[in-house]
Order: C-alpha cells, then sequence, then structure tokens
C-alpha cells in the first residue's frame, strides 16, 4: 500500500495573529510537533504543503517533500488540491491528511487510524471523538478528483458529507487530541493540557 501523508501547513493564521504553526508548543514549534508524530514506516512519503519557508525548509531537512502555497487565502482547498495532485503524481494509492496544528495527536492515533485504513482500503477512515469525522483523515486515491475540484474553504469533510455510507470511524478516546490551534488562548489552554 503506498501511503502519502499530506500536512496541512498552509493557513494565514490570522485569528492567531499570523505565523501559527512557528508557535512555541512546549519547546517545539506547532509544525514540528506534527511531524514528530507521524509515524514514517507506514508510510511512503510525506507531503508538507505550506507558504511559510522556515516549515517547507524544515520539511526537506527531514527528507519530506515542500509544496509551496503561498495562496493561502484561496482556502484549503488549495493546499489540498497541491498535496494531492503530488500524491498522485507519486504514485499513491491513499492519502492521510493531517492539520500542522493539532498538537496534543499521538502517534498511536495515527497508527490506529493507519491500521483502520488497510483492514477497508476502499473506505475513508477519519478519526472521531463523540462527533462526526475530523481530520486526520485517509482518502482512497479514488477520491482525489473529488478533493481537487473542491473550492474555498471547503474540505475533506464535505466530501465525507457527500460518501456518509463510505466513511469508517476510528475512535479516539481523548479528544483533546483533535482539537486545534485557531488563537493565543487556545495555544495555551492546550499547553496546559499537555
Amino acid at each position: 500500500m503506498r501511503l502519502s501523508a499530506i500536512i496541512m501547513a498552509a493557513g494565514a493564521g490570522s485569528r492567531f495573529g499570523g505565523s501559527k504553526l512557528r508557535a512555541n508548543f512546549l519547546g517545539a514549534p506547532l509544525y514540528e510537533r506534527a511531524f514528530d508524530a507521524l509515524p514514517l514506516e507506514l508510510l511512503t512519503n510525506v507531503i508538507v504543503v505550506s507558504g511559510d519557508d522556515e516549515i517547507l525548509s524544515g520539511a526537506r531537512a527531514r527528507g519530506f517533500i515542500p509544496v509551496e502555497n503561498r495562496e493561502s487565502r484561496l482556502g484549503v482547498s488549495r493546499t489540498i488540491r497541491l498535496g494531492v495532485e503530488r500524491a498522485a503524481a507519486l504514485g499513491a494509492e491513499a492519502a492521510l491528511f493531517m492539520a500542522a496544528d493539532q498538537p496534543l495527536i499521538k502517534r498511536a492515533t495515527l497508527e490506529g487510524l493507519i491500521e483502520l485504513h488497510v483492514k477497508s482500503p476502499e473506505r475513508i477512515a477519519a478519526c472521531a471523538c463523540g462527533q462526526g469525522p475530523v481530520n486526520p483523515a485517509i482518502f482512497p486515491g479514488e477520491y482525489f478528483g473529488a478533493l481537487a475540484k473542491l473550492e474555498g474553504d471547503r474540505g475533506g469533510r464535505a466530501i465525507m458529507k457527500d460518501n456518509e455510507g463510505s466513511v469508517v470511524l476510528f475512535n479516539v478516546e481523548d479528544g483533546r487530541e483533535l482539537l486545534d490551534v485557531d488563537t493565543k488562548e487556545r495555544l495555551h489552554q492546550l499547553e496546559s493540557m499537555a
């Protein structure tokens, strides 16, 4: 199974006040925490989509594939499209989408999600904790075309909603893992939970 990870790290961080993913979280930038959580031995490659030179350089230093997105104003759909296009060009059979601003996500959670995908490779596998599917999520290659056609701030959740019968959920016991950082207040709140 050829599984690409696509790290979505191109958001402008406007509610945070800019440069959100370079913010320090317990001694490391948020984006480094995302990189560290990846179970690399289960992945064919890692694609990092960002408009931040530091993040792109950090990705390159780890042997990841940096993909430049300087148009974050066009919404998450552009990040998804750029990531999917690169994954498809590299022969990926599926893609694990992960936001770079979920600092409490655990490697074991990503391993469990990938294990679920391996058992049902034709289905979309997504994390959940008492609600509908959220990131991280794995999309089989048959959904790459639909993902690439998304526009504006519509993301993978729209595809999951349109294909509810094809979604399988990986239950995350500690919902804090799925929380993302939108503001400085949330960053400090999540640090206190770690």
